[in-house]
C-alpha cells in the first residue's frame, strides 16, 4: 500500500511492486523524465485510486525501441485485477515503445474515472498509449481520453475502450480510439468521437468480438455514443474484417441488354447470352457498418506510410469469380481475379459460355478473412470468404446472333462488322447486301434511295418512285424516310402529321411532299390554274365540234330543201369530232405509258398529264384540307371522290355557260349538251376507270400487302379497305364502265335501226361520226381496249415484263384490227389512227428499254426518252394542226411565216398534214354559203303569217304552181316563236333583203348533175313522198316518211 506520494522534478524514477494485492493512492507526479518504466506491478489485485501523472517525458540512456512503460502491470498467472480510479496521465511525450500504461494477462480491469489526455507516442510501432494484453473483461467507467496521438502504433490511446475518447488519431495504423487484440471490452457511458485512423477509426478489434459491439448490435447502447470517427480505409466507428461484397446494379453491363434484380440478397441477371460478357465494375467490400472500402494505390507514397500490420492486410484484400466447376458446360474466361483497385471498386470482366435456355450461379468472392468469436467462444463472424451470388438466366439467341460451339459450351456469337444475321435459325452470318453502307449483328445500315419495311426484314427495296425521298443515311430521318414523307418506300406524304407533327401534301410533282402550311396559296393557285386548262381544253374541242355540228346539220337540210348541192362537205364537217377522238385516245394511253418512267422531263409529261390524266394531278391536291379533319377517313376514299368533282364541275360550268349565253337569245351550247356531256363521260373515262380499278388493286412491298391507291392501308383493311370495295369500287365500275356504255350503244343503236331524226344523229354522232355504217360501234370498241390496257397496267403494275408483254399483245391485236377493217370512212383518218397506235405501241417499249438501261446503268436510256419526246410531240402537232382546220391560201403574198412553213411541209410531205389549199374564189363561195343561211332564217320568220303557196307565188314568180293543189297535210311548218314583241316588224323590214336573195337565187341553187328547184316540177305526189320538215328556234327538227331516201350518212360504205 503506497498513499500520499508526491514527485516533483524528478529522474528516472522507478517502482518496483510484487505482491498478491496493490493498493496505491493520491500519488502526484509531475515533470518526471524518466528512461525506464516508473510503477512495475505485478500483483494478483490492484488498486490504483486518484494517480496522478502530468508533464513527464521519456530520455533514452541506451537502446532504441525498448518497450518502458510509465505503468506496467503484469500478472503472470491469469486471474489478476486492476483498478484504476480517480486518476489522470496529461501532457506525457513517448518516444520509442513506451506505451503510458500496459496491463497484461489480468483477468478483470476496471477504470474508473480515468483521464488521458495530451498524450504524444511519436515513434512507437508495435504498441499504443494505452496497452491491455490478454485479458479478459475491461471495463472502463465515466473515463475520458482526449487529444492523444499515437503516430505509427497501433490504437490512438488504447488498446481496449474509454468513456470519453475524442480527437484521438492512429494516422497511419488501426484503431483511432481503441485497438483491441482478443479482447472483450465492456463500456457505458461512454463517447467515442471524432476520432482517426487509417482501420477503425473510433475501434479497432481482433479475434474477439468486444461485448459493447455485441450490445450495439442487439440494439443495446449502454449510453455509449459513436460520431464523427474516420476510418480511411474502412470502418468508420468499428473496424476488424470486411464482411460483405457488394456491387450496385447499374455497375453490371453487357454487350446485350439485360434485366438486372435483387432477390434474397442475390443478382438476378436475365436476358444474358452465353457467350457474352459481363463487365462487373465497381465490386465492393463492405464492413460490417456496410461502408465500402477504399483502398490506396500500392505504389503510392501515401500507402508506403501505414503500418506494417496495415500493409499486410490491405496487400492481402482480393476479388475474385467462381462457378460450378463440376459442370464441366460452363466455362468462363477473362479477367476472373483482381487486387487493383480502381475508381471506387474492383473491376472484373467474365465471359460466360454454357448453353441457351439454361442458368447458372457465378459467385463473387473476396480474399479469406479470419473468424471472429465472442468472449464465450461462440462464432461471431465464420470467416472465410465474403461471397455474392449472381444468378445467370441464359436466354435463347437475339437476331443478330448465331450458335457456336465452344467445347462442351453453345455460344451466341453476334455477326461482326460486315455480316448481318436476322434469324434465330441462322446457322452462320450473311454477307452485308450492296444497297448497305454497313453491317454488323441484327443493324443494316442502308444508302440513300433504299427502304426496308422495318429492321427485321433484309428484303430491301430500291425507290425508284422517287429516290430523294428514302434518306436513311440521314441522322434526321425516320423509318428510312426524309422529312415529309412516310410509308412503305417512303412514297406517301404526311398528311396527318403522325410522323413529322405537321402535314404534308402532294401539290404538283407526283411523288414530293411540300408542307402544307408554307403552301397553302400556291396549292389554291394550282388547282385553279389545272381546272382552267382543263376546261379551256374541253371547251375548245366542244366549241369546235359543235360549230362543225352546227354547220353540217344547216348543209344536211339545205341538200334535202335542194336550195344547194354540197356534195361531200357534209362528210368533211365530220373532221373535228374524228381528230379530237384520234387526239384524247392517243394523250390517254401515252399519259398511262409515262407512268412507267419517272426520268422523263416535266415539261413533256405535265401537258400529257394534264391533257390526257388530269385526275393523277388533282386527287391528291387538297389532302392538306383533308389533314385538318383527322376524323375522314379513309383518305384515299376522299382523294377519288375529289377527283369526280373535276368532270363534275367541268360539265356544270359548261351548263352555267349555256345559260349564259341563252340569256343572250344564243342557244348553242345547251342545244348541244347531250353531245358535251357524251364527250365529256369519254375523256373522263380511262381515268375514272384507272381510279376505280387501282382502288381494289394490291400492291406487294416487302412481306406485306398495301392498296395500290394509299400504300399506308393494308390490301383488305376491315376497317379502311374493305367496306368501301363493295359501297364505292365496285359500283362505280360497274356503272362507269358497264352500264353507261350498253346505254349509249343502245341509244345508237336505236338511231340506226329506227332511223331517227338528223337532230337526234347529230347529239350522238360523236360516237360514231367518221366511222363506215357497219362500225358505227367502233367508239365502243375503243373503249374496251383502254379499259383492257388500264386493268393490264393495274394489276400487272409489279411485274414489268408481263405487263409490258400483255400491253403490247393488246396493242399489237388492236393495230391488226384496224389494219384489217379500216373502220374510217376516210383513209387519212385510218392512217391517224394507225400511225398513233404504233407511236404509244413504240413509245411503250421505249419507255421499257429506258427501265431496263437504268436498271444496268447503260448511258443510253436519255436517248430513249429523247427519242419518245420527239416522236409523241411530232404527232401531236399533227393532230393539233389538223383539229384547228388551217385553210392555206395558195397566194404565197397571202400567208404568213408559220403558213409558209405548214405550206411547203404539205408539199413535201402531203400525208403528214390535212389542210385545205384555198384560193379566193372558192372562200369567196363558202362566204356566200354562209350569207345564204342568214337569208333562210330571214325568209323562214318572214313566212310565219303567210300561206306557203303564196310565199312562193311572191317569191319566186311561179304562177304555174296556181294549178296545184297543195294540201296543208302535204308539208306541215312548225313556226318559231320568238320573245322579241317586234319581232313582225324586223322580218317585214327584211323583206327588201329577201327580194334581193330571190333575185340572187339561181346562183346559189345552180347545180349541174341535177336540178331540182324548178317548182314546175313539183307534183302532189314527189311532194307527199318528200320530207315533212318543220322548224324550231335556230335549226330544222326532220321527221322523215317511209319512203325517204337515204341521206348522205347512209351512203357512206
Amino acid at each position: 500500500m503506497l498513499n500520499n506520494v508526491t514527485l516533483l522534478n524528478c529522474v528516472d524514477t522507478n517502482f518496483s511492486i510484487q505482491a498478491l494485492e496493490v493498493k496505491l493512492s493520491y500519488i502526484a507526479l509531475d515533470y518526471i523524465d524518466v528512461s525506464q518504466t516508473i510503477f512495475s506491478i505485478q500483483a494478483e489485485q490492484i488498486n490504483l485510486d486518484y494517480f496522478n501523472i502530468t508533464n513527464t517525458k521519456p530520455f533514452s540512456k541506451s537502446v532504441d525501441n525498448n518497450e518502458i512503460s510509465m505503468i506496467n502491470i503484469n500478472q503472470q498467472n491469469k486471474g489478476g485485477y486492476a483498478h484504476i480510479s480517480q486518476s489522470k496521465f496529461i501532457n506525457f511525450t513517448i518516444s520509442n515503445n513506451n506505451p503510458l500504461i500496459s496491463l497484461n494477462g489480468l483477468f478483470n480491469i476496471v477504470l474508473d474515472n480515468v483521464i488521458i489526455k495530451n498524450v504524444v507516442n511519436t515513434q512507437n510501432q508495435y504498441t499504443s498509449i494505452f496497452v491491455i494484453q490478454s485479458c479478459d473483461t475491461v471495463t472502463i467507467i465515466d473515463s475520458q481520453f482526449r487529444n492523444n496521438t499515437n503516430s505509427n502504433g497501433p490504437g490512438g490511446v488504447i488498446y481496449a475502450a474509454e468513456n470519453k475518447l475524442i480527437s484521438n488519431k492512429a494516422i497511419y495504423s488501426s484503431g483511432g480510439a481503441i485497438y483491441l487484440q482478443n479482447n472483450n471490452l465492456i463500456m457505458q457511458n461512454s463517447v467515442v468521437s471524432s476520432n482517426l485512423a487509417q482501420i477503425g477509426g473510433g475501434i479497432y478489434y481482433t479475434q474477439i468480438v468486444p461485448q459493447l459491439i455485441i450490445d450495439l448490435q442487439n440494439s443495446n447502447q449502454n449510453n455509449n455514443t459513436f460520431k464523427d470517427n474516420v476510418g480511411r480505409i474502412f470502418g468508420q466507428n468499428f473496424g476488424s474484417t470486411l464482411r460483405k461484397v457488394y456491387i450496385d446494379l447499374d455497375y453490371i453491363e453487357a454487350l446485350n441488354k439485360i434485366l438486372k434484380s435483387i432477390q434474397d440478397g442475390n443478382i438476378l441477371i436475365k436476358q444474358f447470352k452465353s457467350g457474352n460478357q459481363i463487365n462487373l465494375k465497381k465490386i465492393q467490400l463492405l464492413d460490417e457498418e456496410e461502408n465500402p472500402l477504399k483502398l490506396l494505390d500500392f505504389n503510392s507514397s501515401e500507402f508506403s506510410q501505414l503500418s506494417n500490420d496495415v500493409q499486410t492486410l490491405l496487400q492481402q484484400i482480393s476479388v475474385s469469380v467462381t462457378w460450378e466447376q463440376e459442370n464441366q458446360q460452363i466455362q468462363c474466361v477473362g479477367q476472373l481475379q483482381t487486387k487493383s483497385f480502381t475508381n471506387g471498386g474492383f473491376r472484373l470482366d467474365v465471359q460466360i459460355f454454357y448453353k441457351p435456355m439454361s442458368n447458372m450461379t457465378l459467385k463473387i468472392v473476396s480474399n479469406v478473412f479470419p473468424q471472429i468469436k465472442d468472449s464465450n467462444g461462440n462464432i461471431i463472424v465464420i470467416g472465410g470468404q465474403a461471397e455474392l451470388n449472381v444468378q445467370v438466366f441464359m436466354e435463347q439467341c437475339s437476331v443478330g446472333e448465331i450458335l457456336m460451339q465452344y467445347g462442351n459450351s453453345i455460344a451466341c456469337e453476334s455477326c461482326p462488322d460486315g455480316k448481318y444475321s436476322l434469324s434465330q435459325n441462322d446457322n452462320q452470318c450473311k454477307v452485308c447486301p450492296d444497297s448497305a453502307l454497313r453491317c454488323i449483328g441484327s443493324n443494316i445500315y442502308l444508302q440513300n434511295g433504299y427502304w426496308r419495311e422495318n429492321e427485321d426484314t433484309d428484303n430491301i427495296l430500291q425507290c425508284s418512285f422517287n429516290p430523294l425521298s428514302c434518306k436513311p443515311e440521314l441522322s434526321t430521318s425516320k423509318f428510312n424516310c426524309d422529312v415529309g414523307y412516310k410509308g412503305p418506300l417512303c412514297q406517301s406524304c404526311d398528311t396527318y402529321g403522325e410522323i413529322w407533327e405537321a402535314s404534308y401534301s402532294e401539290i404538283l410533282n407526283p411523288g414530293h411532299c411540300y408542307k402544307c402550311q408554307e403552301n397553302l396559296v400556291q396549292i389554291i393557285i394550282i388547282n385553279l390554274t389545272i381546272f382552267f386548262l382543263i376546261f379551256c381544253y374541253i371547251l375548245t374541242i366542244l366549241r369546235r365540234i359543235i360549230n362543225q355540228l352546227e354547220i353540217k346539220l344547216t348543209g344536211y337540210f339545205l341538200n334535202k330543201l335542194n336550195f344547194i348541192y354540197l356534195g361531200s362537205t357534209l362528210s368533211q364537217l365530220d373532221r373535228s369530232q374524228i381528230l379530237s377522238k384520234i387526239l384524247t385516245d392517243h394523250l390517254q394511253i401515252l399519259s398511262l405509258i409515262c407512268t412507267f418512267t419517272f426520268k422523263m422531263p416535266s415539261s413533256f409529261t405535265l401537258p400529257i398529264q394534264i391533257s390526257g390524266n388530269p385526275t393523277s394531278l388533282t386527287s391528291k391536291s387538297i389532302d392538306c384540307i383533308f389533314s385538318q379533319y383527322p376524323q375522314f377517313q379513309p383518305l384515299w376514299l376522299l382523294q377519288s371522290l375529289w377527283s369526280f368533282t373535276l368532270p363534275t364541275g367541268i360539265f356544270l360550268l359548261y351548263i352555267l355557260i349555256g345559260v349564259i349565253y341563252l340569256a343572250f337569245k344564243i342557244n348553242v351550247f345547251l342545244k348541244y349538251l347531250r353531245t358535251a356531256a357524251i364527250f365529256i363521260y369519254i375523256y373522263f373515262f380511262p381515268m375514272i376507270i384507272t381510279l376505280t380499278s387501282r382502288s381494289f388493286n394490291c400492291i406487294t412491298i416487302g412481306n406485306k400487302k398495301y392498296l395500290d391507291l394509299d400504300l399506308n392501308v393494308e390490301c383488305f383493311d376491315k376497317d379502311e379497305h374493305k367496306p368501301f370495295i363493295f359501297c364505292y369500287s365496285i359500283p362505280v365500275i360497274l356503272l362507269w364502265g358497264l352500264f353507261i356504255p350498253i346505254l349509249l350503244f343502245q341509244k345508237i343503236y336505236q338511231t340506226k335501226q329506227q332511223k331517227k331524226s338528223i337532230i337526234i344523229q347529230i347529239k350522238y354522232s360523236y360516237l360514231f361520226a367518221g366511222y363506215k355504217e357497219r362500225f358505227y360501234f367502233w367508239e365502243f370498241w375503243k373503249l374496251f381496249c383502254k379499259m383492257k390496257l388500264i386493268l393490264v397496267s393495274v394489276l400487272f403494275k409489279q411485274n414489268i415484263y408481263l405487263k409490258v408483254g400483255a400491253m403490247n399483245t393488246l396493242l399489237l391485236l388492236q393495230f391488226y384490227l384496224l389494219l384489217k377493217s379500216k373502220p374510217y370512212v376516210r383513209k387519212y383518218f385510218n392512217d391517224l389512227q394507225q400511225i398513233s397506235t404504233f407511236i404509244y405501241t413504240l413509245s411503250l417499249n421505249l419507255c421499257f428499254l429506258q427501265i431496263i438501261n437504268d436498271q444496268n446503268g447503260s448511258e443510253y436510256q436519255n436517248a430513249w426518252i429523247f427519242l419518245v419526246f420527239f416522236i409523241n410531240l411530232n404527232f401531236i402537232s399533227v393532230l393539233v394542226l389538223g383539229l384547228l382546220k388551217l385553210n392555206i391560201s395558195i397566194e404565197r403574198r397571202d400567208r404568213n411565216c408559220f403558213q409558209n412553213i405548214i405550206f411547203k411541209i404539205y408539199n413535201k410531205y402531203p400525208q403528214l398534214f390535212d389542210i385545205k389549199i384555198q384560193n379566193k374564189e372558192k372562200i369567196r363561195l363558202l362566204l356566200k354559203v354562209r350569207e345564204l343561211k342568214k337569208k333562210i332564217r330571214q325568209m323562214m320568220r318572214y313566212q310565219k303569217n303567210f300561206d306557203f303557196q303564196e310565199s312562193l307565188q311572191k317569191h319566186f314568180n311561179q304562177n304555174n304552181l296556181q294549178n296545184i293543189n297543195l294540201s296543208p297535210q302535204s308539208i306541215k311548218l312548225t313556226q318559231t316563236t320568238f320573245s322579241e314583241p317586234d319581232e313582225k316588224q324586223n322580218i317585214f323590214k327584211g323583206n327588201n333583203s329577201i327580194k334581193k336573195m330571190r333575185n340572187k337565187w339561181p346562183y346559189y341553187t345552180r347545180n349541174p348533175k341535177l336540178n331540182q328547184i324548178q317548182l314546175k316540177d313539183l307534183t302532189p305526189t314527189n311532194i307527199s313522198s318528200s320530207q315533212n320538215t318543220y322548224f324550231t328556234g335556230d335549226y330544222i327538227i326532220e321527221a322523215e316518211s317511209p319512203i325517204q331516201n337515204k341521206d348522205i350518212f347512209n351512203n357512206q360504205n
